[in-house]
């Protein structure tokens, strides 16, 4: 390459960074992009209305009434003829349990009463004859006395004799009498025990014979007729299913809301149709934790369980405190600074502001092409009442009808312009919105 080749390729390498750096320097100093922050409204109504607060929670379909069958006995099932799904009466026999040892040893044990009370009897008559006897030996030594003392010349060693014998057979009766008083008292008693083993093996044969203790459904049946069983084992499930309940679990910072007889709303996906209510009726005084967060199962009997099954799952609301003819605003309409709440109200003025949308999307208050009249927002101090995830009550600050503005999310855009002043967009300019408020915001928008 030539001297004169290498001077062209330099100059024009000058040229292109001279033009490249004005273009740079133009962009730079003449065009500048302004980001602006939208401060949206919507306008709002106060209204009188009705305000629910509730708590939510899930559960699933159960039987209000339940009770396990327990087996009383070893043994065997006998005239068992239920199975899972039958209709139960309550008081009505299910079955029973039969024990073979326990009918041995009723036999046993009756046979034991019945030699007790045989023994009582005999020991009656023993005392009866050994008591007549007794008698009658004392009859016949006074007697005797008797004819030895009609004797002329008797002697004494005679009569002394008569007396002696009279002694003895008194004594004989005494003897006798306490003897066989004993035996019969100990022979009561042998009744007595006897009998109340026989009793023990009464009660529990009866309780072979399984008692419906309420009315329901069968379910869950472990056994059939004919199978050898444990005492203490579940036989099987009787539920009632006309009474049905719901286990709502409750989040740990609710329960304390949570009262009896407080109503519900309930709503099955299974059954979208209908709508049904119920009533709690019970609330546990301890919670399940699960990761660190504490639930508690409340029943709630359900009022009509027209079309519902066990195991069904539902959302329920549980309604905590209501209010009818409450003045209403949406919750988004309440912001709070300082430890007071307060809500916007709209105010027109001829300095620039915020746009206020209707429903539509359309402005109502100012407009989106630069007007220079704007919406500006006046804060109001209220007091509130009940409130819930949608909307809050009112009890003073403001009155029925009252027009207020919600405030949307902030949303950023940017518009180009040229220093001259040449608009490259519509737009609003700068201009004050809420400033120093919650929720206010300061800058414009571009308008629709």
């Amino acid at each position: 390459m030539n001297r004169a080749s290498l001077k062209k390729i330099i100059i024009s390498a000058l040229i292109f960074i001279v033009i490249a750096g004005g273009g740079y320097y133009l962009y730079v100093t003449k065009i500048k992009t302004k980001a602006t922050t939208q401060s949206i409204y919507l306008p709002e109504t106060a209204t009188k209305g009705s305000i629910k607060v509730a708590v939510a929670g899930t559960g699933s379909v159960s039987s209000a009434s339940t009770k396990d069958i327990v087996i009383p006995n070893n043994g065997t099932l006998t005239n068992f003829k239920v199975s899972t799904g039958s209709a139960i009466t309550q008081g009505s026999s299910l079955g029973s349990v039969v024990d073979s040892n326990l009918q041995t040893q009723i036999k046993t044990d009756t046979s034991k009463l019945a030699q007790a009370k045989l023994q009582l009897t005999q020991a009656q008559q023993k005392s009866s004859n050994d008591n007549q006897s007794d008698q009658n030996k004392i009859t016949q030594a006074n007697d005797q006395l008797t004819e030895d003392k009609a004797k002329p010349n008797i002697d004494q060693a005679t009569l002394d004799k008569d007396n002696s014998a009279i002694t003895d057979a008194k004594n004989a009766l005494t003897n006798d009498t306490n003897n066989d008083n004993n035996t019969i008292t100990n022979d009561n008693l042998s009744i007595q025990q006897a009998g109340a083993t026989v009793d023990n093996d009464n009660t529990t044969l009866s309780k072979e014979n399984i008692i419906s203790p309420i009315s329901g459904t069968f379910e869950n049946a472990t056994n059939g007729n004919g199978d050898s069983v444990q005492a203490g084992k579940t036989l099987g499930t009787i539920m009632d299913l006309t009474h049905l309940q719901l286990i709502v679990a409750v989040d740990e910072l609710d329960i304390s809301k949570i009262s009896l007889g407080q109503k519900v709303d309930i709503t099955f996906a299974d059954v979208p149709s209908k709508k049904y209510t119920g009533v709690v009726a019970g609330i546990p005084d301890s919670g399940t934790a699960t990761n660190n967060v504490t639930t508690y199962n409340v029943a709630v009997t359900i009022d009509d369980s027209t079309g519902l099954k066990l195991g069904m799952n539902a959302n329920a609301s549980i309604n905590v405190q209501s209010k009818d003819n409450a003045l209403i605003v949406p919750s988004n309409a309440i912001q709070t600074r300082n430890g007071k709440k307060y809500v916007l109200e709209p105010s027109t003025s001829s300095s620039s502001g915020s746009t206020v949308r209707n429903t539509s999307g359309s402005s109502k208050y100012g407009s989106g092409s630069g007007s220079s009249s704007k919406s500006q927002t006046k804060q109001v101090e209220v007091q509130t009442g009940l409130s819930n995830q949608n909307q809050i009550e009112i009890t003073s600050g403001i009155s029925e009808g009252q027009q207020l503005l919600v405030l949307l999310p902030k949303v950023s855009s940017s518009t180009s312009s040229s220093k001259s002043g040449g608009s490259m967009g519509s737009g609003y300019g700068g201009g004050s919105g809420f400033s120093g408020f919650s929720g206010g915001s300061t800058g414009s928008h571009s308008g629709n």
